[in-house]
């Protein structure tokens, strides 16, 4: 587990220096994150034997705020409102 912690932190670190610009995020560019996603999900339900709700909190909830701080950078979809 400190092997994944170690690998996540790097790949972390690596974007902070990098510092790639909005067009490079596009939907086919975030499929590797949500298969990351996924798979941590698998480990700590297979493998490590963690109760569902944990993971679902956990790993779930991790997700919603990512994507609120994605939605909430890029201005997200929003309604018009008439006047």
């Amino acid at each position: 587990m400190p092997r994944l912690i170690a690998i996540v932190v790097g790949l972390a670190g690596a974007l902070i220096i990098v510092r790639p610009g909005s067009g490079v995020f596009t939907w086919v560019a975030l499929l590797p994150v949500c298969m990351a996603l996924v798979a941590l999900t698998f480990v700590a339900i297979a493998l490590l034997r963690w109760p569902l709700a944990w993971v679902l909190l956990g790993i779930g909830g991790a997700g919603c705020v990512w994507a609120w701080i994605k939605l909430g950078a890029d201005g997200g979809p929003r309604a018009k409102v008439s006047p």
